[in-house]
């Protein structure tokens, strides 16, 4: 691209202090576009690439050109192409002409021109102008210096010629002595216990290297075969039937996340299901059917009519993401806690072995999320969405035998992780908050038992964690306790 440098003042190697400070850029060298300057004026132009007569037109596929009657054309290929590249050729050395008297018309004391048998010089707008009528490529320098020559007296003094410089070397930056590097030994010492930890870092099948919640992952199913119609088994389109894995999991949750309880719009199922790669055509009535069944399961016997279907969008929180400080803790002194307070757990024998909890000393922060927490009757709740495969029985949802699969996936301590940053979360937003009068419990939802005939006895595991065992647990938390 050809370019207008313009100046006001000489440049020197004057040393940095003796270097005019200017109060404005407006009186500095500037580099700018023809097509920028045009209409500007300035003291002392250079205009190094006037001589680049380089064509686009010559090799461009396809051209733009006008037709006889000053058409703008496209030439796709046509049979006269090479006739239109002429024409498309002569209108680009138009527009260099005219480029050129707009480059150093633009000086108001003086315009440097560069001018030489370079490269394509020869369809350059400076060629035109200066040598019409003769090729570059076949010409002599000395004729060349003539023509200028010859064009310098016509000016009565206007214009000089002179051949460029070749005494000074070109510019080299200065270069500064490098230091010769060594490398640096780190002497300090990693903490390893500090990290991002979580309810799977914690859990007993869990490694040291586990820090993030994982998905629901439908890890094993009951054989028990009792209570329900032997004829479930046999409908590959019943909700039992439906696949399992962290897909199925992570499907139902963002279901339940995006559903508006109160007024389910089931065009959300379809989009669900497609988003998931599931057979709409197979899926689409039993997970409707399934959405119906879960927001109308009354979630306390006690209460009929507390079902999600009462639970508007401006009630709850979808996907609490939590981070709170984690002091030092270990699985022993987090054993101990829940061995003090398990004699009011719904959880028996929390402290036997099959529930003792086994992971590396860890602090620095817990982090989280919960599913859902909405609020019914100036009480806030939690809960869990679980999608696991417990049995292809009614009885396999039973609350009592719930106990099995919250001890064996130690969503327990699941629970009681969250609750703690919900108990922390509700007295930092309420201003009169006491956990016995604003907590209402917590509830996991194991979606492919619950059923409103059933009643809230089924696919519905609840507890309210006594006080005393969440302010205990939040102390042994905090970093500052």
């Amino acid at each position: 691209m050809s370019m207008v440098i313009t100046t006001t003042c000489a440049i020197g190697t004057i040393a940095e202090e003796q270097q005019l400070r200017l109060e404005s850029d407006e009186k500095r060298v500037k580099i700018v576009t023809i097509h920028k300057s045009k209409g500007l004026e300035y003291p002392i132009v250079f205009c190094p690439f006037m001589w680049d007569g380089y064509l686009y037109s010559h090799k461009a596929e396809p051209l733009i050109f006008h037709n006889e009657q000053e058409q703008l054309t496209l030439d796709l290929g046509s049979l006269d192409q090479e006739q239109h590249r002429q024409r498309a050729a002569a209108e680009e050395q138009a527009e260099n002409l005219r480029l050129l008297y707009v480059a150093i018309t633009r000086a108001k004391h003086r315009c440097y021109l560069i001018w030489g048998a370079f490269r394509d010089a020869g369809t350059s707008a400076l060629s035109h102008l200066l040598h019409s009528g003769k090729i570059i490529e076949e010409t002599d320098d000395a004729t060349l210096w003539h023509d200028l020559h010859h064009l310098a007296i016509q000016s009565e003094s206007a214009i000089q010629i002179a051949h460029l410089p070749t005494d000074h070397p070109p510019y080299q930056r200065q270069r500064e002595p490098a230091d010769k590097l060594k490398p640096r030994y780190f002497k300090g010492r990693i903490d390893k216990t500090w990290r991002v930890a979580s309810f799977t870092a914690l859990s007993s099948s869990a490694t040291v290297a586990d820090t993030v919640e994982k998905p629901d992952y439908d890890e094993f199913a009951s054989n028990r075969t009792s209570g329900v119609n032997s004829l479930i088994l046999q409908d590959k389109n019943h909700i039992f039937n439906f696949p399992r894995g962290a897909r199925a999991g992570s499907f139902m949750h963002m279901l339940f996340e995006k559903l508006d309880f109160t007024q389910p719009d089931m065009k959300l199922v379809t989009e669900q299901l497609t988003h998931f790669n599931y057979d709409i055509e197979q899926w689409y009535e039993v997970i409707t059917g399934l959405v119906t069944q879960v927001i109308h399961t009354p979630l306390d016997p006690q209460r009929p009519t507390f079902t999600l279907s009462q639970i508007s969008f401006n009630h709850r929180l979808n996907e609490l993401e939590f981070y709170y400080p984690l002091a030092p803790i270990t699985h022993q002194g987090l054993q101990m806690i829940f061995a003090e307070w398990g004699s009011l757990l719904p959880l028996n024998s929390l402290t036997h072995n099959r529930t003792e909890l086994q992971f590396s000393p860890v602090q620095g922060l817990m982090k989280g999320f919960i599913d859902m927490v909405f609020e019914y009757e100036g009480r806030y709740y939690l809960i869990d969405y679980k999608s696991n495969l417990l049995g292809t029985q009614m009885h396999a949802y039973h609350h009592s035998q719930l106990n099995e699969v919250m001890i064996k996936e130690t969503y327990w301590l699941q629970y009681h992780i969250y609750v703690v940053a919900l108990h922390r979360y509700l007295a930092n937003r309420l201003s009169h908050y006491r956990y016995e009068d604003h907590f209402g419990g917590v509830y996991y939802l194991f979606l492919r038992g619950m059923r409103p005939q059933w009643g809230a006895h089924y696919g519905i595991y609840r507890d309210l964690p006594p006080v005393k065992l969440i302010e205990k647990l939040s102390t042994y938390f905090s970093v500052n306790s």
